[in-house]
């Protein structure tokens, strides 16, 4: 089955949403989700968050205001939000207020 001349054809890449039909079965590529970039910068947000953190500094950075001013009171949701946030920093799963994707040092603007 796969040293049929289907399989061969193949593409290497399928652009967003391509189908294929081979051997009966339809194939198609999975959705592209375009994410924005922020103009809000990773490594700022990390030292923030390092830093300052309980306080909610890096929360009111990247424009949430209403759980910055939460980590205000509760010291960072009791020291577990400011660190599920720094984890997420890292990771590059931490988004501004508008769903953006925080820009790494190198990134253009």
């Amino acid at each position: 089955m796969l040293d049929s001349p289907q399989w061969n054809a193949f593409p290497q890449r399928l652009t967003p949403r391509q189908e294929m039909t081979i051997e009966g079965f339809t194939y198609t590529s999975p959705q592209v989700i375009s994410r924005e970039i922020s103009e809000k910068r990773k490594w700022i947000a990390f030292m923030l968050c390092l830093f300052l953190g309980p306080l909610g500094i890096h929360r009111i950075y990247v424009r949430k205001y209403g759980t910055g001013v939460t980590y205000m009171f509760t010291l960072g949701g009791l020291g577990v939000g400011w660190f599920v946030d720094l984890v997420n920093i890292l990771q590059g799963t931490f988004q501004d207020k508008a769903g953006g994707q925080l820009r790494a040092a190198g990134a253009a603007a």
